[in-house]
């Protein structure tokens, strides 16, 4: 090809100079022009994700890849390859990083990270004194104590220190 022809980088042509002297001799060597694409592919990760914990304090992380749509200068060679990690399918307990990694067929990558907030919706199982009696003063009144010492909680997630009891009344 000429010089100064654009040339699509699934192309690797042989290059060939020819050189003349005076009287009209050439001369020619020949060699192959490699084309290495540096720039990286690039794709928009979404936004930061909920997902809701089962009553075992875990979740299995969605498919984020799907609908993602990568970009590369050299397309026409190679569509870009998604990784997600951890990926879909993995059992998570708590929250994490999603990490989207995007790679040409150079070899070039990026990687985009968003949260995946993990959401406990399970309440804590309560389990209640029996009926208690109590009895009145003289004016039929009585004083209402606190009874959040007597009850029993367990919870998926949160230790027994760190629950908070109340009442009401």
């Amino acid at each position: 090809p000429v010089a100064g022809t654009m040339m699509n980088v699934t192309s690797s042509p042989t290059i060939t100079l020819t050189v003349t002297d005076a009287s009209g001799n050439q001369g020619q060597c020949l060699f192959t022009q490699s084309v290495l694409d540096t720039i990286s592919p690039s794709v928009t990760c979404p936004v930061h994700q909920t997902i809701n914990l089962d009553a075992a304090c875990t979740a299995v992380v969605p498919d984020y890849i799907t609908g993602l749509v990568p970009s590369d200068n050299c397309e026409g060679f190679s569509f870009p390859t998604l990784v997600q990690a951890p990926p879909a399918g993995s059992i998570i307990g708590s929250s994490n990083v999603i990490s989207i990694t995007t790679t040409d067929g150079s070899g070039n990558t990026s990687v985009c990270d968003f949260n995946l907030i993990a959401i406990d919706v399970t309440a804590p199982t309560v389990v209640c004194p029996g009926p208690i009696t109590v009895s009145t003063n003289t004016a039929c009144d009585f004083t209402l104590i606190d009874y959040t010492n007597l009850a029993l909680a367990a919870d998926n997630r949160t230790p027994e220190p760190s629950m908070v009891y109340s009442q009401s009344p």
